[in-house]
């Protein structure tokens, strides 16, 4: 290293040097911390004065245009509008539905208790039929109500109905099972030489209508009406009365043995239509057997004045009703025998008005009373003749007492 090189590392001796004091320095400011207002003056002037938009993230809407925002609202005013239509269609198949399927099963029911009217029928033998006849008329009823129980099935239950339906197939079922097996062992039971094993055997599939009967009114209607009731469905009425029973009214005895007891005798003979199974027996009437009933006396209700054939009785229209008493002066029960009522003017037969009622079961020697109310708009104040009738019953021979006619006014 030369001594050139050296000297340059060191200022000149001859060099002004100044000593700088740093007593002799102005005082520093503490460097301030910028105020909130002052931050956001400039560090939100992106908002401000940068004209960014004036939300606290920095983005700013865009300017939307006026026709995009009706298409936008159009939009939604439509998907809306599409919403309530597609709920009321669906409210209507619903009730649609309920109305379809209640009509249907009612149809249903109605013609099985036609089915129970038409076994009683069978069993009380007026035409004197023999146990190969009888059991291919109950066969073919085991059939009619098996083809209804099979329509029952087809139909589609709807909304909370699904739980009635199905014990409503029970029901059918029930009743077909009843009529198939009594079918199978009609013969056996008629020829037996013991009336309690036949009777015992009618009782048994009797006590099965009889519980289709109990499970029809627990188990469908109370179920269905509480389906109509959840799923807000008026104007729809499930069928309650007791007209649509298999075993209506005291009917309802032929489930226990001594009940059926009484049919015993009655499905016994045969003749009048045998069918040469050896069963013989001819007419009733010719063992010394009676049949028939006949009319005891005829009263107008409320009042409960007698009517007489003689002498016109004057009676109020306000709630009348006819109270018909009627005996069976016969040896043999009789069932569904019809009682009518018929009120007419000589003068104007076309203003005739008629009233009927049924007698499900009557026994030998006992009186029943059958009450018809008016119906329709009676000619007030002018004589006319009420005829009482009741339907005569296979194999009687007097039928005078069946029948009679009542001069009447009817008057306020």
């Amino acid at each position: 290293m030369s001594t050139t090189d050296f000297d340059d590392d060191y200022p000149d001796e001859d060099a002004d040097f100044e000593w700088h004091d740093p007593d002799d320095d102005p005082p520093v400011k503490a460097k301030q911390r910028p105020s909130s207002r002052g931050r956001r003056g400039r560090g939100g002037g992106r908002g401000r004065g940068g004209g960014r938009g004036r939300g606290s993230g920095g983005f700013t809407l865009p300017e939307m245009n006026p026709r995009l925002i009706g298409l936008l609202v159009g939009a939604i005013v439509l998907v809306v509008v599409i919403a309530l239509v597609v709920r009321d269609c669906q409210r209507d198949q619903l009730v649609d539905s309920y109305k379809s399927y209640v009509a249907d099963s009612t149809v249903i029911i109605n013609d099985s208790a036609t089915q129970g009217e038409q076994l009683l029928s069978t069993l009380n033998n007026n035409q004197r039929r023999g146990p190969q006849q009888l059991q291919t008329q109950v066969r073919q009823l085991s059939n009619q109500s098996k083809a209804l129980t099979d329509s029952a099935r087809e139909l589609s239950p709807p909304g909370n109905m699904k739980a009635a339906h199905g014990s409503l197939i029970t029901v059918l079922e029930f009743r077909t099972n009843g009529l198939s097996t009594l079918a199978e062992n009609l013969p056996e039971l008629i020829r037996s030489d013991r009336a309690s094993f036949t009777a015992s055997g009618i009782a048994e599939q009797m006590q099965r209508f009889l519980a289709s009967d109990v499970i029809y009114d627990d188990s469908f209607v109370a179920p269905a009406k509480v389906a109509l009731d959840e799923d807000n469905i008026v104007d729809v009425e499930i069928p309650e009365s007791d007209d649509i029973h298999f075993l209506p009214g005291n009917t309802t005895r032929l489930a226990s043995p001594s009940g059926a007891l009484t049919l015993v005798p009655r499905l016994k003979r045969s003749g009048g239509s045998g069918d040469g199974d050896g069963q013989s027996g001819g007419d009733d009437t010719s063992d010394g057997n009676l049949r028939g009933l006949g009319l005891v006396s005829v009263e107008a209700l409320p009042a409960g004045s007698a009517l007489t054939t003689g002498q016109e009785t004057s009676v109020q229209a306000t709630d009348l009703v006819w109270k018909i008493t009627v005996e069976n002066g016969g040896d043999f029960e009789e069932s569904s025998i019809p009682v009518t009522a018929t009120l007419s003017y000589p003068g104007n037969p076309n203003d005739s008005i008629t009233g009927e009622r049924q007698i499900d079961v009557i026994q030998p020697k006992e009186q029943q009373v059958i009450e018809i109310p008016l119906t329709g708009n009676p000619r007030l104040g002018e004589s006319g003749v009420l005829r009482v009738n009741i339907q005569p019953v296979d194999g009687e021979t007097s039928t005078q007492n069946n029948s009679a006619e009542y001069p009447v006014k009817i008057t306020f």
